[in-house]
């Protein structure tokens, strides 16, 4: 579970960011036995590589857990290794509210594959367009040339993954 460090005065805790009420009710306790009533978020563990230090946004405002605790959520329900940090980071997942965000991953996820082709050619087989092509003729399919074509229309983004030679696919819409 991804976790978030606290600070109020000179005093720091870890917390769990399972559930934005129960963490809100732990900050609260928190400062309340150190008798200071002013915190920030100094540190975060887990959320590999999604900036949790930005939605500390004032010395006004609390930050946002309510976000922190959905994007937790989303990381430990992605089994994926780091689609949804890939998809929040590349595909603007800050312009989503906190209820929709697994539901827009989720809906924009169209897999890992090993290759932009790859996810051409699984398409076309998962849609039917390859029914509608004499079998003569479909190894000359130029599915890379459709891929390019998807990117460049707006429909798919192709995300290279890190450490690896494969592709993480998003549906722009």
């Amino acid at each position: 579970m991804p976790t978030i460090t606290i600070q109020s005065g000179e005093f720091t805790e870890e917390f769990d960011c399972d559930d934005a009420d129960i963490l809100d009710a732990e900050i609260l306790e928190f400062i309340r036995f150190h008798e200071r009533y002013d915190y920030k978020i100094v540190g975060s563990n887990g959320f590999n590589g999604i900036d949790i230090l930005k939605f500390d946004k004032s010395e006004t405002r609390p930050p946002d857990l309510e976000r922190i605790c959905a994007i937790a959520k989303c990381l430990e329900n992605d089994h994926t290794d780091c689609a949804f940090v890939v998809w929040y980071n590349d595909q603007d997942g800050e312009s989503y509210d906190s209820c929709e965000l697994e539901s827009k991953f989720t809906e924009q996820f169209l897999g890992k594959y090993d290759s932009r082709e790859e996810w051409a050619g699984q398409y076309w087989e998962d849609t039917g367009l390859i029914r509608d092509i004499p079998e003569n003729l479909q190894g000359y399919i130029d599915y890379g040339a459709y891929a390019r074509d998807c990117r460049l229309g707006g429909d798919v983004s192709f995300v290279d993954i890190p450490g690896s030679s494969g592709v993480y696919v998003f549906r722009n819409y």
